[in-house]
């Protein structure tokens, strides 16, 4: 189960343990990965995805996007 983190040099050590908690969270739904992401980022950068995905001109906390392949795209913001 590939799940993949980006984080900034400075927040390195939380790489394998945001790795660890995806893991845990889709084996207790019972659910596997083709490809999961995780990216920690700045408040310019969200707000460029923001845009990007949602046509929204700020920053957000968190973006997210559909699990199931087969899903209409949404994304949620929160």
């Amino acid at each position: 189960m590939p799940i993949s983190v980006a984080i900034p040099p400075d927040l390195r050590d939380l790489s394998a343990p945001l790795g660890r908690i995806v893991h845990a969270a889709l084996t207790g739904e019972k659910r596997t990965v083709g490809e999961g992401a995780i990216v920690l980022t700045d408040d310019a950068d969200l707000r460029m995805l923001n845009q990007q995905w949602r046509g929204i001109d700020r920053a957000t906390d968190v973006l997210s996007f559909s699990y199931d392949e087969d899903a209409p795209v949404r994304t949620k913001a929160v």
